[in-house]
């Protein structure tokens, strides 16, 4: 469970928009995250089975939203919205999808928000082909592992009473697989409500680490939002023993491959962490913890 120590960079860049706090004090938040607690949760996770949001995600978003009530989030309930869709790996969709949302009011600011988010639904292909497996998706790496990441920040946010300057909301996204629509309808209903974006923060397949390999975090990063990824960086190299990687040219072309994706395109500022060196379990059966 030590590779999803990837958190601490996150974490550091969430806290950072809250109350301000001494390196001790946030050195003492790093000593409380728990391998028991992130293992829990993807366990939990890859335990539903199929996750593919064609088969619906409604216990796995009622799970997320039980979690963080249970860590203080009180507003966590389910967003959903009606996905009609030909993917063209599965059969046609014609039913609701089911994002999970939860608040912590800030004090500082609070007209602005810091979404922590991260995708919670599967899927799985057969070795070697493009056919979709329909009744299995443990989905591991991904994206339990960034579910977990955003349950243990709820966590240690409760654990440490600490409020935020800003509003923080945490974010479970739903049919990310089949087009990042859970993203798109979120980033929608925060414009149209005239909510204020501060910062974006995805994450989305943190597990693996090859131990050969130095420990290695990609940063994804947008165009309006370098400045957030030379925090990040920053964040990572002073707080933990992993080296940041900030991709150029086409290897950044990967940033469109998650939800961050849908708030970039709507000018929120945005960043998105992914392992560096890829699962080779990758959408198959065999993502499991």
């Amino acid at each position: 469970m030590k590779k999803l120590l990837f958190i601490i960079t996150f974490f550091f860049a969430f806290a950072n928009l809250s109350q301000a706090q001494t390196r001790e004090e946030f050195e003492q938040m790093l000593n409380q995250i728990n391998s028991d607690s992130l293992q829990r949760t993807v366990m939990d996770m890859q335990s539903f089975q199929n996750r593919y949001c064609g088969a619906g995600n409604k216990e796995v978003a009622l799970y997320i939203v039980n979690r963080l009530q249970s860590y203080g989030v009180v507003n966590a309930a389910i967003d959903s919205f009606l996905l009609q869709l030909d993917p063209w790996f599965a059969p046609p969709i014609n039913r609701y999808m089911y994002n999970v949302k939860g608040t912590v009011a800030g004090s500082g600011q609070p007209d602005s928000t810091v979404i922590v988010g991260a995708h919670l639904d599967a899927v799985s292909f057969y070795e070697d082909t493009y056919d979709l497996v329909d009744t299995a998706t443990a989905g591991a790496d991904d994206n339990a592992s960034g579910i977990a990441v955003m349950l243990e920040i709820a966590r240690i946010m409760d654990l440490n009473n600490l409020t935020p300057r800003l509003n923080v909301s945490f974010m479970g996204y739903d049919a990310e697989e089949v087009g990042l629509y859970g993203g798109q309808v979120d980033v929608w209903r925060r414009i149209n409500a005239n909510e204020k974006i501060a910062l974006m923060i995805n994450n989305d397949m943190v597990a693996n680490q090859p131990e050969e390999n130095e420990w290695t975090l990609t940063l994804h990063w947008y165009d309006n939002a370098t400045d957030i990824v030379a925090k990040a960086s920053e964040l990572c190299e002073g707080f933990s023993t992993i080296t940041p990687y900030i991709p150029t040219g086409s290897e950044n072309d990967e940033r469109q491959a998650s939800d961050s994706w849908a708030y970039a395109q709507q000018n929120v500022k945005a960043i998105f962490s992914i392992e560096r060196f890829f699962s080779p379990y990758y959408h198959t059966l065999l993502d499991t913890y």
